[in-house]
């Protein structure tokens, strides 16, 4: 055999065992519902991304943003050239369905200059994730108990 032949009989025996093990990895590791501040509508100039500052309160490090089904509290402002440029940031609360991915967005008024509202540009449903799925697992991690915070010990009396 030669040797190019060998490198891709080894590539065909082998390709099937990470594709076959790929789609129980993201099911088992959490939500399979994102956002995203980058509009799929891209010849509109009354579209513009956004940068999504908080959800739920807290900051995302990372963008697409998983969030598990549900209602999600999201704060965002329009990408601008400069930071002095830059709108009051806008807050609304979006249901999250599962195995979709939302493409947020600023849509600019034309008329008032700084004016915006922030809309679902776009949404995509992811096809290798499963609803049910998705929901029995939010349903999951919403029925485990939250820790808590520890007493402080009594003072005083001794």
């Amino acid at each position: 055999m030669s040797r190019p032949f060998t490198v891709l009989l080894a590539l065909a025996v082998l390709a099937p065992l990470p594709l076959a093990a790929a789609p129980a990895a993201p099911a088992a590791n959490g939500p399979q519902s994102y956002i995203d501040g980058n509009p799929q509508t891209k010849n509109n100039p009354q579209i513009a991304a956004v940068r999504i500052i908080t959800v739920d309160g807290e900051r995302p490090l990372n963008v697409p943003f998983a969030l598990p089904p549900g209602p999600h509290w999201i704060e965002a402002v329009p990408q601008t050239a400069s930071a002095a440029q830059a709108p009051k940031s806008q807050s609304f609360v979006l249901k999250i369905q599962p195995c979709t991915y939302y493409y947020l967005a600023a849509r600019r008024n034309p008329v008032v200059q700084g004016s915006w509202k922030m809309i679902v540009d776009a949404e995509e449903t992811i096809t290798s994730c499963n609803p049910a799925d998705e929901l029995r697992k939010a349903r999951t991690a919403m029925a485990r108990p939250q820790p808590t915070a520890p007493t402080p010990p009594a003072s005083g009396s001794h």
